[in-house]
């Protein structure tokens, strides 16, 4: 009986240790990370990333190896509106010719948090794809943190249509469409890095994640802009906390592999090496 006591003790007070560490993690998300390649220190830094509440307002909260609350940061989404209307005429007699009916009418507001990064190092033969919101070192060199917001623009969209085909318009609705035209470098306390606004009609079909590609290729890193029927892409200077639309002139000038003079693949080994460019030309390094 004392042994059967004694475990049960055991048991009532792990339940209560796992409920006290339950209510200590509250989060609907799990643990994430910066990655140490992106970090100040090169050491990886854990933290949860909350919801969004109902103001726009996300907060990240630091750990120590040890679980220990270090801080936290607070970031505002960027706020857009949307509202849907629907009507339609009622059948009267032998077609939709009655009084207009309002079917359904709704509007309110959203929020655009941090936009996520999707790594794909090809440096490392294979697509990485972990996934990345906060860094120190990818847009600039000092300790606070940086993240990409989105851009929105909103435009009315308006449909209408003659249903019964008597020449009289008896269905119409309107819309908001909201699109991500650009986006922004943001410094953890709230300097605008950065402002990119996307070229010509290019948009992301995404009225609120923002998803992007980070590349590295060749230990250059670049964004990468998925849209409808094409992609942008920016190359990512650190130096000078700025990124740049990579065009076909200057993405004639990327360096596609290279070979020694035996004729085998090398990435820059010491001696004379043959670079082939993406456009098709070679030219000869010496690599001292």
């Amino acid at each position: 009986m004392k042994k059967f006591f004694f475990l049960f003790f055991l048991a009532a007070s792990a339940s209560v240790t796992m409920a006290q560490s339950q209510k200590l993690f509250d989060s609907r998300y799990s643990f994430r990370a910066t990655l140490p390649e992106f970090s100040y220190n090169g050491q990886v830094q854990i933290f949860l990333r909350n919801d969004m509440d109902e103001n726009g307002k996300q907060t990240f909260i630091f750990y120590s190896d040890e679980f220990e609350k270090q801080g936290e940061l607070t970031v505002s989404g960027v706020e857009y509106n949307w509202s849907s209307k629907h009507e339609e005429r009622e059948w009267k007699d032998d077609g939709y010719k009655g009084d207009w009916k309002v079917m359904s009418d709704d509007s309110g507001k959203s929020h655009g948090g941090i936009m996520s990064l999707y790594l794909n190092d090809f440096d490392q033969s294979c697509d990485d794809f972990r996934t990345i919101y906060l860094t120190q070192t990818l847009f600039n060199t000092d300790e606070k943190y940086e993240f990409l917001m989105p851009l929105y623009s909103s435009t009315i969209e308006i449909g209408e249509d003659d249903r019964d085909g008597d020449g009289v318009v008896d269905f119409r609705y309107t819309s908001t469409n909201n699109s991500i035209i650009g986006f922004q470098i943001v410094s953890e306390d709230g300097t605008v890095l950065q402002t990119v606004n996307f070229d010509g009609d290019f948009t992301l079909p995404d009225n609120g994640k923002g998803d992007v590609d980070l590349l590295k290729i060749h230990s250059k890193l670049y964004l990468c802009f998925n849209g409808y029927t094409s992609c942008l892409l920016y190359s990512i200077d650190s130096a000078t906390s700025s990124v740049r639309m990579m065009t076909m002139e200057n993405l004639s000038s990327v360096p596609a592999g290279g070979y020694n003079l035996s004729g085998r693949l090398t990435r820059g080994e010491k001696g004379v090496n043959i670079i082939r460019m993406s456009d098709g030309t070679t030219k000869k390094v010496l690599v001292k």
